[in-house]
């Protein structure tokens, strides 16, 4: 794995390097006596002829006086440039011109051209090819452009002239400034335009896989936030391989304005750099100096900001101190990264490898910036393989985790069996042991220890899977919730979703009470759960309530029915569900043994409480059955009280005789207390369930979920 991703960038640094052997020297390229399908490809690189303050057309060149020609080095800013001791200012107009020198005969070229800045105009052989902007001495008249494309041509003559009028009043670089720009055969030309695109589009893809992949991860599990980050990260990188090199943006948006996109490059350096940050510090939380990690989010806020409300000429300013602090950080994150691996944090050798080659690219992209080295931008295949990398741990992660799970349940299990051998065992000899019996003892209680343990453990994974809190109070935020497991696990569990179908957003709400409680009644909420998940997941249009509960009664059916019925696994579910459209103001109903109650406000001011009941099926053990589900559709007005809830509430033994509560009694105590606020309603609830049971023990899962609408 370590080995292949260093071959990858290792094989894009040389498929993209053109011959440094052939340059332009005095304004000529001469590539007389040479196969132009044996040089490859030939970068602008080398000395061209430079009029200042000039846009010189090609019958131009018929009058200049060639004694006093003055050549400047390409690639580079005019800017630095001195003419009669006057250093050139970054704004203004000038031509650059070349001859290139072949042998007479039929060839045909190719140029890949871009890079210029801020507009620019190519003739060749006395014909204009391509522009890019408006090029004029007049900065009133000059509109920046910028254009990324092959232009191909055939020559049969011995020379052949190029000349680039270019202008600039909007950045602080001026001229062709980069090595972009290559001649070469027009066969390899356009297959190196292709190849770029292509890996261009491979990049695309396989970043919006990887960011689907850790938002989805951040979803399903809010402990995760460097998923987060991570996955928003993915998209800065998205965005970053669309604005370089062919800009593959402008083949979609052609008349994207030239500011704007130096904004969009200069702001994914700045966000891009904030995300990653932020990526970095939550997933080392902590170990990370807090004073670097607020120094550098606050620097790259500023720079952010700087670069929506300035101008390029200014922002680009102060990109070398915003390239600083990326280099900092980068190696403050390697330290790190190398800390993890001395201690031995599970797979921090691929988060290394991907580290130094994301250095190597990130320095690489500075240097070229800063014209200190002569290659290509590859911050973005390092940063894929970065991101490769870390996804590989990312997988590996959760692939341990859920070997974790499967474990934890296979030593539950077998200590369950191993308790129940112990105790029947010491049971049958007791008499005859009685000197092991305080041993034997102390293994039980260790054990015992043991299981709560991993029940307690099973106990947070099953809150971290069912927390739904935050979903319900944005479907219903007037609303209370009573949740008391019977046990550390619990067979009850409340749901909501908010989901677009068919273009309009629809909301539901559930509350489930699974077969038993304890752990078999938590891993059937689990189930039920992601299975509820799933079904809503892949709707295509907006469901009835009773369809959703047929749906999962299948899928239920399909997981725990076993075609032999002498190992049929009678478990289930009873539920009730609705669907609620605000838009129309009505609910929909379904309910598997299962019942809801509406309190509706009468415009008299008197209160009903009216109860819609479900069917007399249940979510699972009842397969052969060929009822379905019905399907309530009820009007609803705003104030109306909707409560929803598990049998446990009023299945409780209690009261002077020590006797159930049973529904009536429940009912009557909601309509007595439909008129306190639902945070009080709750205190009431909780207040008269405590009175009822007294000193009795809890017998079941309890939930009551009332909402306001």
């Amino acid at each position: 794995m370590k080995f292949s991703l260093s071959l990858i960038l290792i094989l894009l640094i040389k498929l993209t390097i053109a011959n440094s052997n052939i340059r332009f020297e005095n304004g000529v390229l001469d590539i007389r006596g040479k196969n132009i399908n044996d040089i490859g490809i030939i970068d602008f690189t080398g000395e061209w002829e430079f009029y200042w303050n000039r846009l010189l057309t090609p019958n131009d060149f018929n009058n200049v006086n060639h004694d006093s020609l003055i050549y400047i080095k390409v690639p580079g800013n005019w800017s630095s440039v001195t003419i009669n001791n006057k250093k050139l200012p970054p704004h203004g107009a000038a031509t650059y011109r070349a001859i290139i020198l072949k042998d007479t005969g039929y060839i045909d070229f190719g140029i890949r051209i871009g890079g210029i800045g801020t507009a620019y105009k190519l003739f060749i052989d006395g014909k204009e090819k391509i522009k890019a902007g408006i090029v004029s001495t007049d900065k009133t008249k000059a509109i920046s452009g910028y254009k990324a494309d092959v232009v191909n041509f055939t020559s049969t003559n011995d020379t052949i002239e190029l000349i680039i009028q270019v202008s600039n009043y909007n950045y602080a670089k001026a001229g062709i400034w980069n090595n972009f720009n290559k001649i070469g055969s027009q066969n390899i030309i356009n297959k190196v335009w292709t190849r770029n695109m292509q890996i261009s589009i491979l990049i695309i893809g396989i970043m919006l896989i990887i960011s689907f992949y850790h938002l989805s991860f951040y979803y399903l599990n809010k402990n995760f936030v460097f998923a987060l980050f991570f996955g928003l990260f993915c998209i800065i990188i998205i965005i970053r391989t669309l604005i370089v090199d062919e800009i593959l943006l402008l083949d979609f948006f052609p008349s994207f304005n030239w500011i704007n996109l130096i904004k969009v490059e200069y702001l994914n350096l700045s966000v891009g750099s904030l995300l990653f940050i932020l990526f970095i510090y939550y997933y080392f939380k902590d170990n990370y100096a807090k004073w670097l990690f607020y120094t550098i989010v606050i620097f790259d806020i500023i720079f952010s900001v700087l670069i929506l409300i300035t101008q390029p000429d200014i922002f680009t300013k102060y990109l070398k101190i915003n390239q600083l602090l990326i280099v900092l950080s980068l190696i403050y994150s390697s330290i790190l990264v190398v800390r993890a691996l001395k201690n031995g944090t599970k797979s921090a050798g691929f988060m290394a490898l991907g580290f130094l080659i994301l250095m190597t690219t990130v320095i690489n992209d500075i240097l070229y910036v800063n014209k200190a080295i002569d290659t290509i931008y590859l911050s973005s295949f390092g940063f894929v393989i970065f991101i490769i990398s870390q996804s590989f741990m990312m997988s590996k992660h959760s692939s341990n985790l859920f070997k974790e799970t499967q474990d934890l349940a296979s030593k539950l299990k077998l200590a369950n069996i191993n308790l129940e051998n112990i105790v029947e065992e010491r049971t049958s000899k007791i008499k005859e042991q009685r000197d092991k019996f305080f041993e034997q003892h102390r293994i039980v209680e260790e054990q015992k220890k043991q299981i709560t343990s991993s029940i307690q453990y099973a106990g947070r994974i099953q809150d971290a899977v069912l927390n739904t809190a935050n979903e319900i109070d944005s479907i219903a935020p007037k609303n209370f919730i009573i949740y008391h497991p019977k046990d550390i696990v619990s067979g009850d569990f409340y749901w909501s979703k908010q989901v677009v179908v068919d273009g309009k957003t629809i909301k539901l709400v559930a509350v489930v009470d699974c077969t038993g409680h304890g752990v078999p009644g938590a891993f059937m909420s689990i189930l039920g759960s992601l299975l509820l998940n799933n079904i809503i997941n892949d709707l295509k249009q907006i469901p009835k309530a009773s369809d959703i509960l047929l749906l999962l009664k299948d899928e239920v059916v399909k997981l725990l029915y076993n075609t032999n019925k002498n190992h049929f696994v009678n478990d289930g579910m009873d539920m009730s569900l609705i669907i609620i459209d605000y838009d129309n103001m009505n609910i929909q109903f379904s309910g598997a043994h299962s019942s809801i109650f509406i309190v509706p406000i009468e415009q008299s001011g008197d209160k009903n409480i009216i109860e819609y009941k479900g069917d007399n099926i249940s979510i699972g053990y009842n397969y052969n059955s060929k009822k379905v589900f019905t399907n309530h559709t009820i009007k609803i007005n705003k104030n109306d009280i909707i409560y929803m809830f598990s049998d446990g509430y009023y299945d409780q033994f209690g009261g002077v005789n020590n006797k159930r509560m049973q529904k009536k009694e429940f009912k009557r105590i909601l309509l007595s207390i439909s008129n306190h606020t639902l945070k009080e309603q709750r205190m009431i609830l909780e207040r008269k369930l405590l009175e009822w049971r007294g000193n009795t023990e809890q017998i079941d899962d309890i939930t009551v979920l009332g909402f306001r609408i």
